[in-house]
């Protein structure tokens, strides 16, 4: 199922009350101003303090994620000055976005919006890390860290990585490939059986575990 993110939605839903606008600073700024010269050619961008008690909201660098609301608007200097302090000072370069309406509040129509719509639409998630007395240690190969599967031990000299792509649940599954007859799959001890798979010289697709009791 195909996700769309919290950004998107924003957007989206700004759009369909005619609130968005997304730019980009084009001069240094302070931690309680940023300067965008492309503000006059947005409607009222020429008429001093035309944005007086709008919303700024920083989409990238340094203060990403923060907004604050405008407290004047200098056409001369293109220039917003806020009511408090961002955690950094604003540089050129980074994207923000001017909102009329609070980027809270826009949020939390959106998270309504999701629970109005669940179950009908919703993305399951099985989180195998909580499985309880699971008999193999990191069996959906989350964890995976300088080329080797946390727990288990290769056969030979294998090339492991993390599939992304391919997997049947969670994050990620394992990708072993085989250099030769003698390389084959990783396991978790004698105790426990391999991982089935088809397996050809050069190559091993791991399809799934099994493992006895």
């Amino acid at each position: 199922m195909a996700t769309t993110t919290r950004a998107v939605l924003r957007q989206r839903l700004s759009e369909a009350i005619g609130d968005f606008q997304s730019r980009t600073t084009t001069a240094e700024g302070t931690t309680t101003s940023l300067k965008d010269v492309n503000l006059k050619n947005l409607p009222g961008g020429g008429d001093i303090n035309h944005f007086e008690e709008w919303f700024v909201l920083m989409t990238s660098g340094a203060n990403e994620g923060e907004f604050r609301r405008v407290r004047s608007y200098a056409v001369a200097t293109t220039t917003i000055v806020v009511e408090s302090a961002f955690g950094s000072a604003v540089d050129t370069n980074v994207t923000y976005e001017l909102h009329r309406y609070n980027p809270t509040d826009k949020h939390n129509a959106i998270n309504r919006a999701i629970e109005e719509l669940y179950p009908s639409l919703h993305l399951r998630v099985r989180d195998e890390t909580l499985v309880v007395d699971d008999l193999l240690s990191n069996s959906d190969f989350e964890t995976f860290a300088s080329s080797v599967f946390t727990g288990w031990t290769e056969v030979g000299s294998p090339t492991t990585s993390a599939e992304t792509t391919l997997m049947m649940h969670g994050s990620q599954s394992a990708k072993v490939v085989a250099d030769s007859g003698a390389a084959g799959p990783t396991h978790p001890g004698a105790d426990h059986q391999h991982p089935r798979g088809d397996q050809q010289d050069g190559h091993l697709q791991v399809l799934g575990l099994r493992h006895c009791c």
